[in-house]
């Protein structure tokens, strides 16, 4: 059966594996046909590892805006030398420093106890992720912070309850976002000469306002379409409909409306870990069986559109 998986993390961004354990991942799942490291906002470790493993794509996961929300365009088969590509990515690496800056000072004047070196924050590795593990280091804030949940699959609250607009370490207003559009960022990568997907949809549009752990998709379903049709007119190539965030009633309306305005279907797991334990498995059952017996006509699809690009 086909599999493949477009979009896993390395240490580069949020995720915790370095390159050769990813590489060590893919190693031993000879059943992966093509694969995509998309870290979020810069694309070098992609082009290191694409060079390093024969089946895998240049991909990024670029962070655009829709009015509150920020969702993530995966751009694949970029050309990582496009000057505009890389002057976004600066971008948004200037941001994240000054962020960095506008949050410690907000954490000083909350009571917290928060020392991140600056020079964390000029990495490409830099993300809300560190700054959640940087407030949790102190056994001193714990009693100004929710406890983390014991559920790993539930987010720690601080993303929420600090870090979101309208939370309490909120610098929205201090520091101005330099995000585009999904508009914009589909002509970015259309420009760079990639296919623009849409990451998790679920997560991105259908679950906005919602608490996830809460969430019905159907709530958000008929805005979301509208926005979704609204990018596909703008040149979307394609949506993640397989997602370990996704479930199947989704996935199948998902499914509908990329074949009624000729998006490509994708999967990746979105995987984290430390190992890249979950790379492969977007098709994958409880059995680790593949359930998904289309997946190699949408494969077949992503690379010949790939291919004219």
């Amino acid at each position: 059966m086909t599999n493949f998986d477009l979009h896993f993390h390395s240490d580069a961004s949020d995720g915790q594996a370095d390159l050769p354990a990813l590489l060590a991942a893919l190693a031993s799942r000879p059943d992966i046909e093509l694969c995509a490291l998309a870290d979020h906002d810069t694309i070098a470790p992609s082009v290191e590892f694409a060079a390093s493993e024969p089946r895998a794509i240049v991909a990024v996961e670029l962070t655009v805006a829709h009015h509150q929300a920020a969702p993530h365009l995966l751009a694949y088969g970029v050309d990582p030398a496009n000057p505009d590509l890389l002057a976004y990515l600066a971008v948004r690496a200037a941001e994240r420093r000054a962020r960095l800056d506008a949050w410690t000072a907000r954490f000083h004047a909350l009571g917290l106890r928060f020392e991140m070196d600056p020079a964390a924050a000029a990495s490409e590795s830099f993300g809300k992720p560190h700054i959640v593990a940087e407030l949790r280091r102190w056994p001193e804030n714990a009693a100004l912070l929710l406890p983390v949940p014991e559920d790993e699959a539930i987010s720690d609250p601080i993303y929420t309850t600090h870090l979101k607009v309208g939370g309490l370490a909120d610098i929205s207003k201090l520091v101005p976002s330099t995000l585009i559009s999904v508009a914009a960022g589909i002509e970015l990568v259309h420009g760079a000469g990639g296919l623009a997907v849409l990451a998790h949809p679920q997560v991105s549009l259908y679950e906005l306002g919602q608490k996830r752990t809460e969430a019905d998709w159907h709530r958000g379903a008929a805005k979301a379409q509208a926005d979704l049709r609204a990018w596909a007119a703008a040149g979307l190539d394609g949506l993640e409909v397989y997602n370990h965030r996704q479930g199947s009633e989704f996935r199948e309306e998902l499914v509908s409306l990329c074949v009624e305005l000729d998006l490509l279907i994708t999967a990746g797991t979105d995987d984290h870990t430390a190992t890249g334990e979950h790379i492969g498995d977007a098709f994958e059952d409880a059995n680790g069986q593949i359930i998904e017996p289309r997946a190699q006509g949408w494969l077949v699809a992503f690379q010949e559109c790939l291919a004219t690009r």
